[in-house]
C-alpha cells in the first residue's frame, strides 16, 4: 500500500509540474528585482545568466546586466525550455548560441564555460533555428 500511495504521489506531482509548465508566463516576461526597482523584461531580451553564489547576474542583449538576490534554480524554474543549464553557475538562451566546443558556448563575443554533464545532443536539440536571434 505504501508503495502504491508513493507512486501515485510521484505521478501526480509529475502531472503538477507539467500543467505548471504549461501555464502562461507573464505575456513572455519574467520579474526581476534589481537596483531597488522591479524590472519586467522579455525573455527573448536576456542572452545568458551567470550565477554569483546567493545572486544572480542577467546578461541582456544591449550588453546591460541586472543583479538579483537569488539563486540559478529559482529563476531557471520562471523560464521557459530553451533557457539551458549549461554549467553549475550558467544558463544560457539556446536562440543564441553560435557555436560551441568541450570547453564552451559561443555567443557572439561571450564563452559561457560548458559542464562536463552536457552533451552536444542537448544542445543541438534545444537549439531553435531559425530564431530572432
Amino acid at each position: 500500500n505504501t508503495t502504491v500511495m508513493l507512486a501515485m504521489t510521484i505521478k501526480w506531482y509529475g502531472l503538477y509540474r507539467n500543467l505548471l509548465a504549461q501555464l502562461p508566463k507573464n505575456n513572455n516576461k519574467i520579474e526581476i528585482k534589481a537596483d531597488r526597482r522591479t524590472h519586467l523584461i522579455d525573455l527573448n531580451n536576456i542572452r545568458h545568466i551567470e550565477g554569483l553564489g546567493n545572486y544572480v547576474n542577467i546578461h541582456l542583449n544591449d550588453g546591460q546586466s541586472l543583479t538579483t538576490y537569488s539563486s540559478i534554480k529559482k529563476i531557471l524554474a520562471q523560464l521557459p525550455d530553451y533557457f539551458l543549464r549549461c554549467h553549475r553557475s550558467h544558463v544560457v538562451n539556446s536562440n543564441y548560441i553560435d557555436s560551441f566546443n568541450n570547453e564552451g558556448i559561443h555567443m557572439g563575443k561571450d564563452v559561457i564555460p560548458r559542464g562536463k554533464e552536457i552533451d552536444d545532443a542537448t544542445l543541438k536539440r534545444n537549439h531553435h533555428s531559425g530564431s530572432s536571434a
